[in-house]
């Protein structure tokens, strides 16, 4: 996905453990190859957005603690 033509942000699955019924998948958020976050969740989504929440935090647009 590009941001404002410049920036490239990508999720890129690092885990998968856990049973095929209850997997837990263990994501990275990147922009331009960085790693600015990384997210585990029962499902590629939950996973992706915890990663995504941990980025924000990283650049001061969530809080600590806020789950917005």
């Amino acid at each position: 996905m590009e941001q404002d033509g410049k920036e490239t942000l990508e999720y890129i699955v690092k885990d998968r453990r856990g049973p095929d019924h209850a997997p837990i998948y263990v994501i990275e958020a990147r922009i331009n190859s960085n790693v600015v976050g990384v997210g585990e969740g029962s499902s590629k989504h939950d996973a992706e957005q915890a990663a995504a929440k941990e980025a924000l935090r990283l650049f001061g647009i969530l809080k600590e603690g806020k789950e917005e």
